[in-house]
């Protein structure tokens, strides 16, 4: 519970800072592009995290194992998110502007900037289930509060240089590093 409630501050800090040090229009605008990357991740990362759930338990119970699941899941996640979200890295502008309208054209640009930060996403939030299955939630507190540090750290320096493309890159980069490390420490927890 604590993770999760880190987890959220994180994400919330930034709705509530990007309005008072940017415009509301340049809020508007990142707000839509994560709701537009992050929506059908969280579709895609619950139905997934049912199937990973069940079967790494019963590996884990079986094998000492849950490996082979975790690098099958791993693969399709990263099969599933790759096309799309380079698709948007390199024409996220001009799809943005043609669904949106032009004076949506710089919501494409922070598309482009976090499509990356959703790949991560899309695929570590099947996979860190496992903090769950291997009752490693204090494990998962230290890598929410990191996290959380890394987004205070970002707000502080895309608001004092009032850089919203800094602040977006930093957020980006922030969730990048974030969701590795749950990969990676994830991953070394798929084995007993």
């Amino acid at each position: 519970m604590p993770a999760t409630v880190l987890n959220i501050t994180s994400y919330e800090l930034v709705y509530i800072i990007i309005p008072i040090y940017f415009s509301s229009v340049t809020a508007g605008l990142y707000f839509l592009v994560f709701r537009v990357l992050m929506t059908p991740i969280g579709f895609i990362g619950s139905a997934i995290t049912e199937v990973f759930k069940n079967r790494a338990i019963e590996d884990l119970n079986k094998y000492n194992s849950c490996r082979r699941i975790y690098k099958k899941i791993f693969l399709l996640l990263f099969s599933i998110g790759i096309f799309p979200l380079l698709i948007v890295t390199i024409w996220g502008q001009s799809i943005f502007s043609f669904i949106f309208g032009e004076e949506w054209k710089e919501a494409g640009l922070y598309a482009q900037i976090l499509a990356p930060l959703a790949l991560f996403r899309l695929i570590s939030s099947p996979l860190s289930y496992l903090f769950i299955i291997k009752e490693k939630l204090e494990l998962d507190l230290l890598i929410q509060f990191i996290f959380f540090i890394f987004i205070v750290i970002s707000l502080i320096i895309g608001c004092f240089y009032k850089d919203i493309y800094l602040l977006v890159s930093l957020l980006s980069l922030s969730g990048c590093i974030f969701y590795i490390i749950q990969i990676i420490v994830s991953y070394r927890l798929s084995y007993v």
